[in-house]
C-alpha cells in the first residue's frame, strides 16, 4: 500500500488536480484506518468530481462524520471533452 500511497502523491506533485490519485488515496487511507486523512482525501475528491457519478461515489465512500460534511451545493463540475463529444487532445489532463 505504501508504494501505491508513494506512487499518487507523487502524480499529486504532477497534477494537483489528478481526481484518480485523491480518489485513490481516499480509499487507501480509509483501508487502512486513517480516517481524518481518508475525509481529507473524499472532500478534495469531491471538489474534483466531474459528474454525477463521481460526485456520488466520494460522498457515498466517505467516512461518515458529525464534525465534517461536504456541502454539494457549492460544488461545481468542469465538462468532460468525452461527455461534450469533443474530442480532447492526445495527453489532455481535461480528461482522464
Amino acid at each position: 500500500m505504501q508504494q501505491a500511497e508513494d506512487l499518487c502523491k507523487e502524480a499529486l506533485d504532477i497534477d494537483p488536480d489528478c481526481d484518480v490519485a485523491v480518489a485513490t488515496l481516499a480509499q487507501l487511507s480509509l483501508q487502512q484506518g486513517k480516517i481524518s486523512e481518508a475525509i481529507d482525501w473524499f472532500e478534495k475528491s469531491a471538489k474534483l468530481a466531474r459528474t454525477e457519478v463521481e460526485l456520488t461515489t466520494a460522498i457515498t465512500c466517505e467516512p461518515s462524520s458529525p464534525t465534517r460534511n461536504v456541502n454539494v451545493t457549492q460544488l461545481t463540475f468542469s465538462p468532460c471533452p468525452i461527455q461534450t463529444n469533443t474530442r480532447p487532445e492526445r495527453n489532455s489532463p481535461s480528461c482522464r
